[in-house]
C-alpha cells in the first residue's frame, strides 16, 4: 500500500469512528426519553383493578386443597409484574412530562402557572411512587393490599394536561 492510501484509509477510519461518537453522544446527552413523541395510553393500567383485587386470594383460600404456599406463590407473581407496572408508570410520567415541557416551550409565551405545576406534579408522583413501592414490599408479604390509584389519577391527570395544551398550542398557532 502506498502512502496515500494509508492516509486514506486512517481518515476514513477516523471519520467512521467520530461520527459515531457523535451519535453516541448524541443518544446519550439528549432529553429524548424512549417514545417520548407519543402520549402514553393510560388505559393499560385497567387491569390493575383485577390483579390487585383480594377476592382472589380469599376464593383461593377457601379451596380444597390451597395452602399457604400455594397463597404466597401468586402474591410473589402478582408483586412482580406490580413492579413491573410502576416501572411503566415511571416510564409514562417522564413521557407525560416531557410533552407538558416541550408543549410549554413551544407555547409562544411566558406561562409560569404551568412550570409551578409541572413541578408540583412531580413531587406529587415521586412521593405517590415511593408510597407505591413501599405498599408493594408489604404486599410482597401479604401485610395489606396496594391501591395504586393515586398513581393513575397523576398521570390520568397529566394526560388531559397534555391534551388541554396541545389544543392551545395548535389552536395559537393557527391563529398566528
Amino acid at each position: 500500500m502506498s502512502n496515500e492510501q494509508v492516509l486514506f484509509a486512517a481518515i476514513a477510519l477516523a471519520a467512521v469512528f467520530f461520527l459515531g461518537m457523535g451519535y453516541l453522544a448524541a443518544r446519550l446527552f439528549s432529553d429524548r426519553e424512549e417514545g417520548a413523541g407519543t402520549v402514553a395510553p393510560i388505559l393499560r393500567y385497567r387491569p390493575l383493578k383485577r390483579l390487585l383485587a383480594e377476592e382472589d386470594f380469599e376464593y383461593l383460600s377457601r379451596q380444597a386443597g390451597a395452602d399457604a404456599g400455594m397463597l404466597r406463590q401468586l402474591r410473589k407473581r402478582r408483586a412482580k409484574v406490580l413492579g413491573g407496572y410502576l416501572k411503566q408508570m415511571g416510564r409514562d410520567f417522564a413521557q407525560l412530562h416531557l410533552a407538558l415541557r416541550r408543549l410549554t416551550v413551544s407555547a409562544g409565551h411566558d406561562r409560569p402557572e404551568i412550570g409551578r405545576a409541572l413541578l408540583e406534579q412531580q413531587f406529587i408522583f415521586r412521593l405517590t411512587m415511593a408510597r407505591a413501592e413501599l405498599r408493594l414490599a408489604f404486599y410482597w408479604m401479604g401485610v395489606k393490599p396496594l391501591d395504586l390509584r393515586p398513581v393513575v389519577d397523576v398521570l390520568e391527570k397529566m394526560q388531559a394536561q397534555v391534551g388541554e395544551l396541545s389544543h392551545q398550542t395548535a389552536a395559537a398557532a393557527s391563529r398566528a
